[in-house]
């Protein structure tokens, strides 16, 4: 299932992406498509091993990591939980957790144990049966 934790705090997506380099160089940018590739096959199997070696976007998480701290402790927190993957979702400040059904709850508790009082988790529903056409 999805985990979405919530900080209070904001961050913008302008200032987020000036936190981006003007380039990267081509090793780099071999590692990003690799998790790219391991994020797509765990989605499209299911299987945790590629979901987990997706983590650690060095490109978009790691340069911004000084704009928004509590994004990588809320990383750890999920993973350390169970967490199949976790990662910020978009520019932030809001990190995103994937789980097995067992691990769902110990997620949620995970990631409200870190923002406390300053945030919110999220658990939404994920429509699996897709859009349906009614004629």
């Amino acid at each position: 299932g999805l985990v979405i934790g919530v900080p209070r705090e904001t961050l913008s997506t302008r200032e987020a992406r000036k936190a981006l380099p003007d380039s990267i160089d081509r090793n780099l940018g071999v590692r990003s498509l690799q998790r790219i590739v391991a994020l797509v096959e765990g989605l499209r199997t299911g299987d945790a091993e590629a979901l987990s070696a997706a983590a650690g976007d060095e490109f978009h998480e790691s340069p911004r990591a000084r704009l928004n701290p509590r994004a990588k402790r809320l990383i750890d927190a999920a993973r350390r939980a169970g967490a199949l993957h976790a990662c910020w979702s978009g520019a932030g400040p809001s990190v995103l957790a994937l789980t097995a059904a067992d691990r769902r709850t110990a997620v949620v508790d995970a990631m409200r144990a870190e923002l406390g009082n300053d945030g919110v988790v999220l658990t939404p529903e994920v429509a699996v049966d897709g859009v349906k056409g009614t004629g």
